[in-house]
């Protein structure tokens, strides 16, 4: 019975050697091939032996793959289990050191690779990655003094020039910096690292230039970088994703997010990358694939959580796809407090959306926090007082326009006399009506509703005066449309205040002028029927009641009339 438990005890152990090993391979394998992700998919299978943990290739290899996939924590723990295991191998003290550097940890980084360079003073690549680190830091003399060392030891190594370039970008001298990758490329074509690093010199010379020509020269030289890039190595999501970042910022957006959809294809969880995807395609409105990583990014990156999400209901809105709009606004607002363009939108999405009285709600919270936004508060003020009815809000709108908007102050009391008008408070309407006049004395539509208050109050013979006025006035030129309109509203006005007093002498005359401006209104030709009627001239009466069914033959009152008055 004992042996045969050690012969499966066996068994097991040589089944998760044969399956560590098998990772192993497939680790290589996907490297090869440049699929990282695919790699880092078996690396935590390979952690559970502890062979592997301490063997140095396999731990420097996972920790290249971390750092391929800008993993960096993890790769910190394989490249330090790879020096733990065997520390006497520049290739991975020197990656371990920058690593150390990158996560700002600049004591332990000086120290292994000083370390490095007591194991061997003569290998260059020691004192260039010692540069590196003195630029990370910051420390830009020191590191020029290392580099330059390095150069002199090993001048044709292409990651000398390459560490030049990085110190003269670094001080933001990019003409240097371009010329050493360039030099690099000289010594090693192939080299993707420098050619990342010329497009991108490129780019900020092209952003500095002033003149315009030579501006797009070298911006076309970063691109065709790019391109060559692409091309050589289309795996490279390093690469999407700096030509994706530097074609954002050069604000080519359509051209920023097909470079940064390819990156996150090869890395899915690039935040950053993705971030920036997001924000491309908002800015070319392509709404709904943005909606697919802006929500990604509002789960994922909690600094842009708030910025991803107003993204979206941005884009639905100008998109006009209100609906989508109002809800994705509506619950960012349920925990935060909408800065006021965002807040307008949210309002006007409510609107065209048909909740009209919520987006009330809102502009009034908008015009409370400014109250400088004549348009809103003139919108309002109509829509509350001709579609909503509701009065008493309407204050609060036409309120904003008198106090914060010159230019609008007469509308404002006229709109605020409607509201008194319509809600049958004529007195106050009276007021506002008179200050919008004072304001505003050509304004012709404002005398009518002042003379209409006026009627209510029963102080007919000023509602007269200023019925004529306005005719008087608008009858001098019937080509304005505005004119022709009020002039007809003054003419009906002032013919049915007559006609209810039985002041038929003035009611043929109004009625005369009327028929004379607007031949063609049947009521002009009513009420002039009415005023002979009224005045006991029967022939009259027929006659105008026949021109009224010119007009409108179907017009049953007269009709009747000219039945009962017995008309030929």
């Amino acid at each position: 019975m004992k042996k045969l438990a050690m012969i499966i005890l066996v068994l097991a152990l040589s089944a998760n050697i044969s399956f560590a090993q098998t990772a192993v391979d497939k680790v290589k394998s996907a490297v090869d091939n440049k699929e990282y992700l695919e790699a880092a998919s078996y690396i935590p299978e390979i952690m559970k032996s502890r062979d592997n943990r301490e063997d140095h290739d396999i731990m420097f290899l996972c920790g290249n793959v971390y750092y391929e996939l800008d993993k960096i924590d993890s790769a910190k723990i394989c490249y330090a289990l790879a020096v733990e295991a065997d520390d006497d191998q520049p290739a991975s003290l020197r990656k371990y050191a920058m690593v150390l550097a990158e996560l700002n940890q600049f004591d332990e980084a000086y120290e292994l690779i000083e370390d490095a360079i007591d194991e061997d003073k003569d290998d260059a690549n020691n004192y260039l990655t010692l540069g590196n680190i003195y630029i990370l830091h910051d420390s830009l003399k020191v590191a020029k003094v290392k580099i330059t060392k390095a150069k002199g030891m090993d001048p044709d190594n292409p990651e000398a020039y390459i560490s030049l370039g990085n110190l003269y970008f670094a001080e933001g001298v990019y003409e240097l910096s371009k010329n050493n990758y360039e030099e690099a490329l000289s010594l090693d074509e192939s080299n993707i690292q420098a050619r990342i690093k010329l497009a991108t010199s490129y780019y900020w010379l092209a952003n500095r230039e002033a003149d315009a020509d030579m501006r797009n020269e070298l911006f076309g030289k970063s691109i065709a970088e790019w391109n060559r890039i692409s091309k050589e190595d289309p795996k490279n999501a390093k690469a999407f994703y700096e030509q994706g970042r530097m074609l954002y910022y050069a604000k080519q957006y359509g051209k920023a997010a097909s470079a940064l959809n390819k990156y996150v294809e090869l890395r899915p969880d690039g935040a950053q990358g993705r971030w920036f995807l997001a924000q491309s395609l908002y800015e070319v409105r392509e709404c709904d694939t943005a909606e697919i990583h802006l929500k990604w990014v509002a789960e994922n990156i909690d600094s842009v959580k708030l910025k991803s999400q107003l993204l979206l209901a941005r884009c639905y809105h100008d998109k006009k796809d209100f609906d989508r709009s109002k809800a994705q606004y509506t619950e960012i607002k349920m925990n935060n407090e909408l800065e006021l363009p965002d807040l307008q939108n949210l309002a006007l999405a409510s609107l065209f959306s048909g909740d009209t009285l919520l987006a009330v709600d809102y502009f009034t919270e908008f015009l409370t926090k400014d109250p400088t936004k004549c348009k809103i508060a003139d919108l309002m003020s109509k829509l509350v007082i001709f579609k909503i009815k509701d009065y008493e809000k309407a204050h609060f709108f036409t309120t904003k326009l008198i106090e914060n908007c010159e230019d609008r102050k007469a509308n404002g009391y006229f709109l605020d006399g409607m509201a008194y008008f319509l809600a049958e408070k004529s007195d106050s309407a009276c007021m506002q009506f008179a200050k919008s006049i004072e304001l505003d004395p050509e304004n012709l539509k404002t005398k009518l509703y002042f003379a209409d208050a006026l009627v209510a109050q029963d102080l007919k013979d000023s509602s007269v005066i200023i019925y004529t006025e306005v005719i008087d006035i608008a009858k001098q030129d019937t080509t304005n449309k505005e004119y022709k309109s009020v002039l007809g509203q003054a003419f009906s006005k002032l013919a049915s205040l007559y006609q209810s007093d039985k002041q038929y002498a003035k009611l043929k005359k109004t009625t005369e002028m009327w028929t004379e401006y607007y031949p063609e209104s049947e009521f002009a030709w009513l009420y002039r029927a009415i005023s002979h009627q009224g005045l006991n001239d029967q022939p009259g009466a027929c006659k105008y009641y026949k021109m009224v069914l010119k007009v409108n033959p179907k017009n049953k009152f007269a009709k009747d009339f000219r039945q009962k008055l017995q008309c030929p």
